[in-house]
């Protein structure tokens, strides 16, 4: 089993027990490994908006999102993996709000 631990600086809450299985499975995909390693970047709770345009950012050939490309990403995260993520511990994600943490 892998542990995920919180660090002081605001990073992950708590620690996580996950099979290998679980972490493989959630790390398959590839917007979630760059939302995580965004996230791993802040200190303190992140829009989703901000998140989405970030991971669009990261995931374009050309270093720069277009519009489409954010909506697109938002909604993956909003529907999808920051969901995924919450279920699993790894994120704190309130879809009200739109936090991420």
């Amino acid at each position: 089993m892998t542990q995920i631990h919180s660090d002081t600086d605001g990073g992950l809450v708590g620690a996580v027990e996950l099979t290998d299985s679980d972490r493989h499975r959630l790390l398959t995909d590839e917007r979630r490994r760059i939302a995580l390693d965004v996230l791993s970047d802040r200190a303190g709770p992140v829009h989703l908006d901000e998140l989405a345009t970030e991971v669009a950012t990261r995931e374009s050939d050309t270093g720069m999102a277009d519009p489409s490309a954010v909506e697109r990403a938002a909604i993956a995260l909003h529907h999808n993996h920051l969901p995924r993520l919450a279920a699993s511990d790894i994120v704190e994600y309130d879809p009200e709000t739109r936090r991420v943490h």
